[in-house]
């Protein structure tokens, strides 16, 4: 009897081969979930700020692409009025020029008179009456 007592001790300290291979399924399970689950949760942060990066920067490149166009609309509108002020030089200057030209042919006109009548005088003060 002390056997049978003994026998029963020891089946009931020792596990079952199904309680074994449960235990290690279950343990197997949370070491894996244990060591998994945080590489998972690392990869999935890591994705979201890859992802948060990328936004940030189609953000800057927008913000870029804004400004540059906004800063290209103002050198046009610049350009613009330079070249307004331009032509309006280029006028200006075309009509000095001929008014330039058209003084130089008067006054050349006005030489050529006052020099035709000089010699006419001098031709007359030294005209030698025969």
């Amino acid at each position: 009897m002390n056997y049978i007592f003994n026998s029963q001790n020891s089946q009931l300290s020792q596990p079952l081969f199904s309680q074994l291979s449960q235990n290690t399924s279950s343990q197997n399970t949370i070491q894996i979930t244990a060591t998994v689950r945080p590489s998972l949760l690392l990869a999935r942060n890591q994705l979201e700020q890859k992802h948060k990066e990328k936004e940030e920067r189609k953000r800057i490149k927008k913000e870029l692409l804004k400004a540059t166009l906004n800063q290209t609309i103002q050198m046009a509108k610049e350009l613009k009025k330079r070249r307004k002020a331009l032509e309006k030089l280029q006028t200006i200057c075309q009509s000095i020029g001929e008014e330039m030209v058209l003084s130089y042919n008067e006054q050349s006109s006005l030489l050529m008179k006052f020099f035709d009548e000089l010699q006419l005088t001098i031709d007359k003060a030294t005209d030698i009456p025969k």
